[in-house]
């Protein structure tokens, strides 16, 4: 049970860390072409960082989800803790999905909460299918 806690403690550790390299990068594409007057990523006001994770994270859980049941006697409940309720727990971020949607409506910004919302939610369910289907393309065709 310890050793659960601690895989699954390190992996949201990994998730958070990924997270914030996202974020990162995301800012300085941001910064990079806002100072050349391109504003490429905020064009819409919309947070595309967490969009970007959550999508990610979607796709991530559909190729692992295929890999698991398709080896379900001889995968390690470790490594699937580790993975699922680490990993991809610390990198995903419904909550500042919805800390986003509370920001944009309060701030009167109802079309791109809108926008936000379809594209975070129908984007991460495209995901999860695009990667459990892929997965089963590419590892067990």
């Amino acid at each position: 049970m310890l050793i659960n806690i601690m895989l699954i403690a390190f992996g949201s550790a990994v998730g958070g860390v990924f997270r914030f390299m996202i974020y990162q990068l995301i800012d300085f594409i941001n910064k990079t072409y806002w100072q050349n007057n391109l504003k490429l990523i905020y064009l819409l006001k919309i947070p595309v960082a967490t969009i970007l994770v959550n999508i990610i994270g979607s796709l991530i859980a559909g190729i692992l989800y295929l890999i698991m049941i398709k080896n379900f006697n001889n995968f390690s409940p470790i490594l699937k803790n580790f993975l699922m309720a680490g990993v991809l727990a610390g990198f995903t971020t419904f909550s500042t999905f919805s800390l986003d949607c509370l920001r944009l409506i309060e701030s009167t910004q109802y079309g791109y909460a809108m926008i936000y919302i379809l594209t975070s939610v129908f984007g991460s369910i495209f995901a999860v299918f695009l990667g459990f289907y892929l997965a089963k393309i590419i590892l067990f065709n």
